[in-house]
């Protein structure tokens, strides 16, 4: 949805309803599975969307780890964001704009085994 660029843009949320969070949670879980089948064993896959919403964020990550027991969530080391953990997957990193200076972001590592 792009809801991490509030930021710079209150007019975005104008476009926010059920229905535009359960089409974009679709889309971004097929995103991932797509890339999942692409992914060798031993391989990493980072899942990142530039938005705040747990529908695409940890709901999408947790269901793909429901689905799939071959993947492992990673914890994510970035120098200076040691304080942005994910809402409930504590491996993954959660970017508030009103915290940090950029735009928001959640970012979760999967590795295939």
């Amino acid at each position: 949805t792009g809801f991490g660029a509030i930021r710079n843009d209150w007019s975005i949320t104008k476009m926010f309803n059920t229905k535009t969070f359960g089409f974009m949670k679709r889309v971004q879980s097929e995103l991932l599975e797509s890339s999942w089948n692409a992914l060798k064993k031993g391989g990493a896959l980072v899942y990142s969307t530039c938005t705040l919403t747990t529908e695409e964020n940890e709901e999408v990550i947790k269901s793909f780890l429901n689905n799939h027991d071959n993947a492992r969530l990673e914890k994510i080391r970035i120098a200076g964001l040691d304080k942005c953990e994910g809402i409930d997957l504590k491996e993954t990193i959660r970017i508030w704009p009103h915290r940090i200076d950029m735009e928001g972001f959640f970012v979760a590592k999967v590795v295939k085994e």
